[in-house]
């Protein structure tokens, strides 16, 4: 199910925040909440690989490592 119906905490939807929003929100690649859901894990993997504070920390210095781990954890090479 496409996430563009549903609308965000800050009163957007997410394909506002997909446009290039620097709200914390994750990139264009995110579609379905499964891939949400794929992301967070992502940024949660980088926040402990790394020692960062937060998952906003984590894409701001590790952004390579989230989008790589996060396309490894869709298509499933982590089973």
């Amino acid at each position: 199910m496409p996430l563009d119906k549903y609308p965000c905490r800050t009163g957007g939807s997410v394909a506002d925040f997909q446009k290039g929003s620097d709200t914390g929100l994750p990139d264009r690649d995110v579609r379905t909440i499964k891939d949400l859901i794929h992301y967070q894990c992502a940024k949660i993997i980088a926040r402990s690989a790394f020692s960062v504070p937060d998952g906003t920390a984590a894409k701001g210095r590790h952004y390579g490592f989230i989008k790589q781990t996060f396309r490894e954890l869709r298509n499933k090479l982590f089973t």
